[in-house]
């Protein structure tokens, strides 16, 4: 009697555990590079874009934190963002889920959205100067 009552114990841990979303780092390089793409843009943006006063940095920093954290969400949580869907009153109704290769490249889009603004305003002064 102690047996059965074990295993299925044991199952259910098992299926708690695959149901939660997989935090660690090892063995998966988008993830590492990732991270390392948003801290690189948050020690870079202050020589970038030089803030006027300390309130104005830490309010700069504080909201460039803000901006990396969805990008991030969706490369980290490609798998469980891809299967949200509603089908509702909600406008625009999200009504099938989304392959989690999508959500992993609009992720890397909205990451990388910043560098290719500054390359772009870079480009156009070399051109117009």
């Amino acid at each position: 009697m102690m047996t059965g009552d074990s295993e299925e114990l044991g199952a259910a841990k098992e299926s708690i555990e695959s149901d939660q979303s997989d935090w660690s780092l090892m063995g998966d390089w988008q993830r590492i590079a990732s991270l390392l793409v948003a801290i690189t843009y948050l020690l870079l943006a202050p020589v970038l874009y030089p803030a006027d006063s300390w309130s104005h940095l830490v309010v700069d920093f504080f909201m460039r934190t803000l901006a990396c954290v969805f990008p991030l969400a969706c490369i980290w949580f490609a798998e469980d963002l891809g299967e949200y869907f509603r089908d509702g009153n909600l406008f625009p109704e999200i009504t099938t889920s989304s392959r989690a290769v999508f959500v992993r490249i609009g992720g890397w889009l909205l990451l990388l959205l910043p560098f290719l603004i500054y390359l772009l305003i870079r480009l156009l002064d070399s051109l117009y100067l």
